[in-house]
């Protein structure tokens, strides 16, 4: 369950809970942070970020009414210690989704079935284990974002794959060959790791990648 707590939610003390504003009264798509489909009247995009927000995402959280969303922001959030739940796949219009900074522990398999997903913010979490390799799936991903492991970025091979942000990883060795796969790269940011090797390959076999 998720609950508003001022006190040990991330970074809180210069936040503020966008639920506080929120009029019963007043129709939903004028609350902060919602925003509706002009024509339907569903919600389509949520933006809970930086709302001090604490908890776990789990499977009875009336967040997943919102079957229409196509985008969530639930960045500078407090997760610690908590599962995301599966239900995520409902979001199956989803575009764009952000859990960056929120104490995130784990990638939730059920993110694989977003085939539609374009952007995906898992930047500055403590995520365990490794990337789903389903991932490679969601074709329509464009822009990533996390923190990872050596053996997840051996992983990544997403031939749609136009941005990659694994700044401030600890990642060691050479740069994988299976990057090489990513035809549309054209950001990649590997700043501040312990990386050996050239980036002549990527030059030579990736003619997108800004320089």
């Amino acid at each position: 369950m998720l609950i508003v707590d001022l006190l040990t939610s991330y970074n809180c003390w210069k936040r503020y809970p966008k639920t506080s504003s929120w009029d019963m009264r007043s129709d939903y798509c004028s609350w902060d942070g919602v925003i509706c489909d002009e024509m339907t009247g569903h919600v389509i995009e949520f933006d809970h970020s930086s709302s001090c927000l604490y908890g776990t995402i789990d499977s009875i959280s009336s967040l997943f009414q919102l079957s229409n969303l196509q985008w969530l922001d639930l960045s500078y959030n407090n997760f610690s210690n908590s599962y995301i739940s599966p239900k995520f796949s409902r979001f199956s219009r989803l575009t764009h989704l952000d859990l960056s900074n929120s104490s995130s522990e784990e990638i939730p398999l059920s993110i694989c079935t977003l085939a539609s997903l374009v952007m995906l913010d898992l930047e500055r979490n403590n995520l365990h284990g490794e990337i789903p390799q389903c991932l490679e799936k969601i074709t329509a991903l464009e822009d990533l974002h996390m923190c990872i492991f050596l053996g997840i970025f051996q992983q990544l091979s997403s031939v749609n794959l136009r941005s990659l942000n694994l700044h401030g990883n600890k990642i060691e060795g050479r740069i994988p060959q299976s990057l090489t796969n990513c035809n549309e790269l054209q950001v990649l940011d590997l700043e501040d790791n312990h990386i050996i090797g050239t980036f002549l390959m990527l030059l030579g076999t990736l003619p997108k990648l800004q320089v």
